[in-house]
């Protein structure tokens, strides 16, 4: 599974890069710090060690002289305790100089200093047959006295000796602590830059990642902000590597996509507004014939009336209705019972026009004929269908009104149907199309006027087809979906 990559997680390893690194510095340097401190104040130490042996060594001769001048025991107690201080201090060197160049010579001294012991207790020995047996035996003493002198003499040119090595060693030491410190810097200096390459390369990539589509995103916004929608551009999310600058990008583009889609709905409903507002005025326009020949209809059926010709008069009442339903509903919203008895009275008057030439079918599912439809949606059809596919055919012509209910689907269906001239394919795409995009910007009413009147009623739900064949007729299929909806 891939992890996911987040500002917070890249932040925090950032920290962890920088703390990791600054720790690992700190620790090396104290760590080279404490190894060589350590071995040059150890070396430090070894050389304090011993002069403090040689400085008890030199009190030793100094009390011994005095106890062989004054012969007093307490000076050769004094003696005792600088040579058990000289033991120490030799025990100490032994440890400390183990692998060190001038352990060996550590150890002649070492039998040097007892060797020196065992002369001073020969002389101790000497002194107390002194006392007892008298000047006889003070020759001895002083022989004895001698060769503690000489020891020491040896002893004092070794540690002449051992003192510059000690020394030398210290110097050896320094010089390699300043030659490795040097070497340190070199690669302290390499280490800090190849970490400093390393976070520079990080900051950059981190401010590439981030700082970056946040500028984009400000840059963006604020074209909003000034209303300039159209120069949003949509910002890329692929080179993004952060998951929640990813989101908030998405969800930048949603919200520019939603902004421009409401602006467009927005637009769209202006223009429908307008154009309602033209087909109103149109409608105000339309009504001013209409008016004017039903009230000279209602004179002339008045006047057949009083010359008794009957049929005139039934002729001239259904035009009369035809004119007053168009003066009433014009605009306005029917049920489709009241629109197919309405087309009632137009097929009627057809019929008288065209006598047996034109015959008009009805077949009705008259179980969803209380749905609403916009007034004046079969009539056109119906005229349609008179003047471009039965009107000018001398024969018995047929035009089937029919209307049906698909259950399954939910769906209403209102056909026009006719055995006229029909279309060509290419004469019926072009007149589908025209249809589609009818805009009611002009005055003619028929297919276009129809289809925009009921796509503004139901929305996407309608669908109207036109299916023709040439010399064969043409048919008109009006499908609503859910149109028991609300009903």
């Amino acid at each position: 599974m891939k992890k996911v990559s987040t500002t917070k997680s890249r932040l925090m390893g950032f920290f962890v890069l920088v703390a990791g690194t600054s720790l690992l510095i700190s620790m090396f340097t104290m760590i080279f710090s404490m190894v060589y401190n350590y071995r040059y104040q150890d070396a430090i130490e070894q050389m304090t060690i011993f002069n403090e042996y040689y400085e008890n060594l030199d009190d030793t001769m100094a009390a011994m002289k005095r106890y062989t001048m004054y012969e007093e025991k307490e000076e050769y107690q004094t003696v005792k305790g600088y040579m058990g201080t000289v033991k120490e201090c030799l025990e100490d060197l032994s440890k400390r100089t183990e692998d060190m160049p001038f352990f060996r010579e550590i150890q002649d001294i070492t039998e040097m200093t007892d060797y020196l012991e065992n002369k001073i207790d020969l002389v101790y020995k000497d002194m107390e047959r002194y006392h007892e047996e008298g000047k006889a035996t003070f020759s001895f003493v002083s022989q004895k006295y001698n060769e503690v002198n000489e020891i020491y003499e040896a002893i004092n040119e070794e540690y002449r000796v051992m003192n510059c090595m000690i020394l030398g060693y210290i110097d050896e030491m320094y010089l390699g602590m300043q030659k490795r410190s040097k070497i340190f810097m070199g690669c302290f200096l390499i280490l800090f830059m190849g970490m400093f390459g390393i976070l520079f390369l990080q900051i950059r990539n981190i401010s590439h990642s981030i700082s970056k589509p946040i500028q984009r995103l400000t840059q963006e916004a604020q074209h909003i902000r000034e209303g300039d929608l159209e120069q949003v551009a949509k910002l890329p999310t692929d080179d993004l590597a952060d998951q929640d600058l990813k989101m908030l990008t998405e969800v930048f583009n949603d919200m520019v996509m939603g902004l421009r889609r409401q602006i467009e709905m927005m637009r769209e409903n202006e223009r429908v507004h307008k154009e309602l507002e033209a087909s109103r005025f149109k409608e105000l326009q339309m009504q001013i014939n209409p008016h004017f020949m039903f009230n000279t209809l209602n004179m002339i059926s008045d006047t057949a009336y009083l010359e008794g010709a009957e049929k005139t008069v039934y002729l001239l009442d259904r035009t009369a209705k035809m004119f007053r339903f168009s003066l009433d509903f014009s605009g306005k919203e029917i049920t489709l019972f009241r629109e197919i008895e309405e087309l009632g009275n137009y097929v009627y008057v057809q019929e008288q026009r065209f006598g047996e030439r034109i015959r008009f079918l009805f077949e009705l599912d008259e179980s969803f004929h209380q749905i609403k439809i916009p007034s004046f949606i079969l009539q056109p059809l119906v005229e349609n269908a008179i003047t471009h596919g039965v009107g000018m055919m001398r024969r018995k012509a047929q035009i089937l009104i029919k209307t049906m209910y698909d259950n399954e689907e939910d769906t209403a269906i209102l056909v026009v149907e006719d055995d006229g001239m029909g279309m060509d394919r290419e004469k019926v795409e072009k007149v589908q199309r025209e249809m589609e995009e009818y805009s009611g910007k002009n005055m003619k009413i028929g297919l276009g006027n129809v289809y925009l009147r009921m796509k503004m009623f139901f929305g996407d739900r309608v669908c109207m087809r036109i299916q023709s064949e040439k010399e064969k007729g043409t048919r008109v299929t009006i499908q609503i979906r859910d149109a028991l909806k609300g009903e």
